[in-house]
């Protein structure tokens, strides 16, 4: 489980070449959003976009989370972020069959969801001339795509590495 901030100005790009070459772009609109995305194994992954990245809208998500997978007690790995560790947070999840496992500090190699991060926002710049919420929808659309149609993948190196920790 992560988020991501996405925002509706285009990201830029460095190309190699002899020259410098600079293009002036100007913005129609710079507007933050987040998306969250719970990558789950054996279970429903689960998308979201929201306008802010706070405990708030991290424990709502979790509730979604919690709904899509109504039947089952749930671990899930996670990065220290602030919001991951609010106590209100650490109740709910206490309170509704939820494990946190957090991972080591400064190890985003470790989170598969990081692979669904790029890949979303290399889809994302395709739809450059979108702005708001209109950009918005679509990376949650994109998101909850990748995270049903790339799990297999997005997760192969995690189970490997896990799966031989866990036998040892």
């Amino acid at each position: 489980m992560d988020e991501s901030s996405v925002s509706d100005c285009s990201g830029k790009s460095r190309v190699l070449n002899t020259e410098k070459v600079t293009t002036p772009i100007s913005y129609k609109s710079k507007r933050l959003y987040s998306l969250f995305g719970f990558l789950s194994l054996n279970g429903e992954s689960v998308s979201k976009s929201t306008q802010k990245c706070k405990k708030e809208d991290f424990l709502e998500f979790l509730q979604e989370v919690r709904l899509a997978n109504s039947q089952k007690t749930l671990v899930i790995v996670l990065d220290n972020a602030s919001i991951h560790k609010a106590k209100v947070v650490k109740e709910s999840c206490a309170n509704n069959r939820i494990i946190l496992v957090y991972l080591p500090p400064y190890s985003p190699n470790l989170n598969p969801i990081e692979y669904c991060w790029k890949d979303v926002k290399k889809r994302l710049s395709q739809f450059y001339q979108m702005i708001g919420k209109e950009l918005e929808t679509k990376g949650q659309e994109i998101t909850q795509e990748f995270l049903n149609s790339r799990r297999d993948s997005y997760t192969k190196n995690w189970r490997q590495k896990f799966c031989i920790l866990l036998n040892d």
